[in-house]
C-alpha cells in the first residue's frame, strides 16, 4: 500500500541542491510522483494533474515482479460509459484473469474542471505484472523480467471509439503519468518499433499485444492523439533533465 516515502530515484538531489528529483517531477507534472512501493501519488490541492485513487485488487500482491519498459493505452470499449468502480470490481473477480495497472476516468470532464476532472485509479503497483497485453504482460530482456504498464481509459461505449478522443483532463493525466514512469523506470518516450521494444504505444499497435484479432483499441480518435502524447512527455523530460542530473533512459532495461 502507498507510503509517503518517494521512490529512491526521486530522493536524489537536483542541480539546485535545495530540491530533489521528486520536487522537480511534481512541479512538471502538476503534482504526480511515485513512492518506494510503486504507487502513484498527487500533491494536495486543486492544481494537480488528476485525482489519484489507490485501490489494489487481489493480484496486486501475487503477480510476478517486473521492471516496466513500455506503456500501452487502452479504451474500455464496454456497451456504455463505465464508472471506474464497476471496472475495478470486474478486475477483482476471481474468475477474471485480466487486469490493468490503471483505470483513467474523466471522458466527460469539462475544461472548467481543470486537470482535476480526471481520476487516475491505480489497481496494481507499477512493478507487478498486469495481464491486459498478451505477450507484453511480461517477458525476459537481458535476463530481467520486464513488462508493460497498461491503462484502461474511460469512453462512452465501444460504439464511440471512432469519434471520441481523450478529454483534455484525461490527456493531461496521461502526460503526467507517462512522465513519471519514464523518470522512475527509465522508460523511453518514443513509439515502440517492435512489440518487445520500450516506449509509449497503443493496444492495437502490435498483434502480440492482444489475444483478439482485428482489435482497434483505443480507437482511431485516440490513436491520433498518441504522437502528441509522446511529444508532450518528451518536452517534460527535457525540462526534467535541465533541472536535474538525470539522463534519458537512466535506470531502464535495454
Amino acid at each position: 500500500m502507498p507510503t509517503q516515502t518517494p521512490h529512491p530515484v526521486l530522493r536524489q538531489p537536483a542541480k539546485d541542491a535545495r530540491n530533489t528529483y521528486g520536487d522537480v517531477l511534481r512541479y512538471i507534472t502538476g503534482g504526480l510522483w511515485i513512492d518506494n512501493e510503486h504507487w502513484l501519488h498527487t500533491a494536495d490541492g486543486s492544481d494537480g494533474t488528476a485525482q489519484v485513487i489507490v485501490k489494489p485488487i487481489p493480484e496486486a500482491t501475487t503477480q510476478p515482479i517486473i521492471h516496466p519498459i513500455s506503456f500501452i493505452a487502452h479504451s474500455q470499449s464496454g456497451p456504455r460509459k463505465t464508472p471506474w468502480l464497476a471496472l475495478w470490481k470486474y478486475f477483482a473477480r476471481r474468475d477474471i484473469t485480466g487486469e490493468s495497472h490503471v483505470i483513467l476516468e474523466g471522458v466527460d470532464a469539462q475544461p472548467s474542471e481543470g486537470r482535476r476532472g480526471a481520476a487516475i485509479v491505480q489497481t496494481m503497483p507499477f512493478n507487478r505484472r498486469g495481464d491486459c497485453n498478451a505477450k507484453a504482460n511480461s517477458w525476459f530482456k537481458n535476463s530481467k523480467r520486464v513488462g508493460a504498464i497498461s491503462v484502461e481509459t474511460q469512453d462512452r461505449g465501444g460504439g464511440s471509439l471512432n469519434t471520441t478522443p481523450w478529454s483534455l483532463a484525461q490527456f493531461e493525466a496521461l502526460v503526467g503519468l507517462c512522465t513519471c514512469l519514464c523518470v522512475v523506470y527509465g522508460m523511453s518516450c518514443i513509439e515502440p518499433t517492435r512489440w518487445d521494444d520500450g516506449g509509449i504505444g497503443h493496444h492495437s499497435r502490435f498483434k502480440e499485444w492482444s489475444i483478439y484479432v482485428g482489435k482497434t483499441c483505443p480507437g482511431p480518435a485516440r490513436i491520433r492523439q498518441m504522437p502528441e502524447l509522446r511529444r508532450r512527455v518528451a518536452e517534460n523530460l527535457a525540462a526534467f533533465m535541465e533541472a536535474t542530473n538525470w539522463t534519458c533512459g537512466q535506470g531502464g532495461v535495454r
